[in-house]
């Protein structure tokens, strides 16, 4: 394969085509060093499973950057609405959380900048949180647009290193955002606050995918519902649950 073709298959994010590749590595047909090979593998992010996602973060964030237009958090918003089973997308979303706070790639300084290392991902977000908001559910766009007009780390980034911030702290919040909402539905609910008539097949069926009654053997997932957006749906079944206690 010509650099040419291998640059197409990145510029085009062309994750069938990165797919073959990786898998002509793996036969021994072509050699990719390992930047080419994470990179590939986030053009086929898609297809991974979650370890296998979760192992490819591992190894680098800031290398997704390189493919031109890449667009991580977009990405992983897109990987989390094809999960079927909500507490699934709430345990990735807390493990890539923990990853963002513990990463200590260097986003690059501007060359003027006396410092002998760039800014970390991690140092970024500490920053970042403590501008705005340490709880993710009151955090708003507008801060992420204060952060950046007033930071002054951020005046210190090098060009191109600002958009990948931003993008990576748009992953944060939404990583950090889901299981927050999540964690505020109840634990355990009592049948006992609700009415007699209350469609409970229904409400396991929004909650979790599955058909099943209180009392009743939990069975394995059935047709899992489509998710498109974590944080609608979960206060959805807020929702739900509160007009219900006032009706009691």
């Amino acid at each position: 394969m010509t650099e040419r073709e291998l640059l197409t298959i990145l510029s085009t994010q062309d994750a069938s085509e990165a797919v073959k590749l990786l898998l002509a590595e793996q036969e021994g047909r072509v050699k990719l060093t390992r930047e080419l090979r994470l990179m590939l593998s986030y053009v086929r992010m898609q297809s991974l499973s979650q370890e296998r996602l979760i192992r490819l973060m591992s190894e680098s964030i800031l290398i997704a950057y390189k493919i031109e237009n890449f667009d991580l958090f977009q990405n992983f918003n897109d990987y989390c609405e094809k999960i079927e089973f909500v507490p699934d997308m709430l345990e990735l979303c807390r493990q890539v959380a923990k990853l963002l706070e513990d990463n200590n790639e260097q986003l690059l300084f501007k060359a003027n900048i006396e410092s002998e290392k760039g800014l970390t991902i991690s140092e970024a977000i500490k920053d970042y949180v403590a501008f705005s908001n340490v709880n993710p559910l009151e955090r708003e766009a507008i801060d992420l647009v204060s952060y950046f007009s007033k930071s002054e780390l951020v005046r210190k980034l090098a060009a191109g290193q600002e958009r990948i911030l931003n993008n990576i702290f748009q992953l944060l919040d939404f990583a950090q955002s889901n299981p927050a909402f999540a964690d505020l539905l109840p634990e355990e609910i009592d049948i006992n606050d609700f009415p007699e008539d209350f469609d409970w097949a229904e409400f396991y069926q929004d909650l979790y995918g599955i058909d099943f009654e209180p009392g009743q053997p939990q069975e394995e997932p059935q047709e899992a519902v489509n998710v498109d957006n974590l944080s609608s749906k979960l206060a959805m079944i807020d929702q739900k649950l509160a007009e219900l206690k006032n009706r009691k």
